[in-house]
């Protein structure tokens, strides 16, 4: 599966900051469109838009407000065809819903908060490629959050119990949901499934420090950390099993992406965290120059900003790849206006 999880995203973006290292630009002849919402401006002051993820055929999920900016404004799903038709949706009884996968499908998952009184619980759903809704929660669940969904309609997430500890969760196709947690861990965060439901992401132990992990589908869980870290964060595994994510090294200030391979080979880089991979090998990540590409040969290209006609107020931050390098990306803060960038 491609990237997960947006929060990882902007996490990363904050970290690096604005400085500029020396990295090719961008290609020349890049086409970039506008993420037409209807019911949100696409002009300063606009309401916010936030793609999330895109599939192989270019279909795009994310959500927007109505508010720039503000996070307790409620956010409303989006899904782009490749032909660049948007449709919003909520779940039924939605007071806020918020996309984070789609895949090759069609099917879109992601989490929306209850009716009030607030703060009302968060629940998981599954919008189907026709548009119809499953809601669920795993068992003592306070607040659901699904994170990625694999072509067979499996979902990966995590979820809070009312103790506010953090445990991760499977959803299988047919509605059976499995709760887990890796050995030692504290709070336990999956962002990524790949087709063969092979589940990565990241948990905190007893001292705060964090680990990457892969729980293979039949429930075998391996714990890994990049070469030297003192906190590793797995952002998102392709369906070939290789691993990317980012992690820190003692006495700097600087964060490096890493590509994990299925035999636990790392391969590491220093322009900045991975936050998503694939089928290809290509990673996606952001970093003190803004967002990159980085190819299967280790060459990295700036994804750039986009192009002055569309008003962007701050820099463009890319959030998902797909297999033919199509890019989702968002500029300003706020308002954000979404994009899909192609190559």
């Amino acid at each position: 599966m491609l990237l997960r999880s947006k929060s990882v995203t902007r996490r990363l973006f904050v970290w690096f900051g604005v400085c500029a290292v020396g990295l090719a630009p961008g290609a020349l002849g890049q086409t970039w469109a506008l993420i037409d919402v209807p019911g949100a401006d696409s002009r300063p002051p606009s309401s916010d838009t936030d793609p999330t993820s895109i599939n192989e055929s270019g279909a795009v999920t994310g959500f927007w407000r109505a508010i720039p900016g503000e996070i307790l404004s409620a956010g409303h799903g989006f899904v782009r065809d490749p032909a660049g038709t948007v449709t919003t949706f909520d779940p039924p009884g939605s007071t806020g819903t918020f996309p984070f996968s789609i895949n090759a499908a069609g099917a879109i998952t992601g989490y929306y908060q209850g009716p009030p009184p607030f703060p009302s619980p968060l629940h998981g759903f599954v919008r189907s490629p026709d548009g119809n809704f499953t809601s669920f929660d795993p068992q003592g669940s306070i607040a659901t959050n699904p994170q990625s969904i694999n072509a067979r309609g499996a979902v990966a997430g995590y979820y809070n119990e009312a103790n506010r500890i953090v445990h991760g969760f499977v959803r299988h196709p047919n509605g059976n949901i499995t709760s887990f947690d890796p050995p030692r861990s504290m709070s336990t965060t999956p962002v990524a499934i790949s087709a063969r439901g092979v589940v990565t992401g990241s948990y905190k132990d007893a001292n705060g420090i964090n680990h990457g992990f892969v729980r293979e589908a039949n429930g075998t869980i391996v714990s890994f950390d990049a070469p030297g870290s003192t906190g590793t964060i797995a952002a998102s595994i392709n369906d070939k099993g290789a691993v990317a994510g980012s992690f820190t090294i003692a006495n700097t200030f600087q964060v490096f992406g890493f590509i994990r391979e299925p035999d636990g080979k790392f391969t590491t880089f220093d322009s900045g965290g991975a936050i998503g991979i694939n089928h290809e090998g290509a990673v996606l990540g952001t970093g003190p120059a803004g967002s990159f590409v980085r190819d299967p040969g280790g060459s990295i290209t700036l994804i750039g900003n986009a192009p002055m006609q569309f008003f962007c107020i701050g820099g463009t931050t890319a959030t998902s790849i797909n297999n033919a390098g199509v890019i989702t990306a968002y500029c300003g803060g706020p308002p954000f206006l979404g994009f899909v960038r192609y190559p």
